[in-house]
């Protein structure tokens, strides 16, 4: 499993993060099933968005990717824009 994500705050910072697993973890997954967790990221802004993929393979090794749509991050009203965290499952 591999994800890719582009993270766009605000300020018109722009990152991008690669990386095998989700959040250290390579869940396998039955048909009909699902993996939820919670991540976050570190914006310059109090909002932003993230996109992305995950590339997965299946139970007969074929490989796949799952395109992941652009969703909002926002800060807490009243938070500081240190650590913005956003949920997705």
């Amino acid at each position: 499993m591999f994800r890719h994500w582009l993270i766009h705050d605000s300020d018109g910072e722009d990152s991008e993060v690669d990386g095998e697993g989700v959040v250290g973890e390579q869940p396998t997954l039955d048909p009909g099933y699902s993996h939820h967790y919670q991540s976050f990221c570190v914006l310059s802004s109090p909002i932003g968005f993230m996109e992305g993929y995950y590339t997965f393979i299946d139970s007969d090794g074929r490989e796949f990717k799952v395109t992941v749509p652009r969703f909002d991050l926002r800060a807490p009203w009243g938070g500081d824009s240190g650590s913005i965290s956003g949920s997705l499952n």
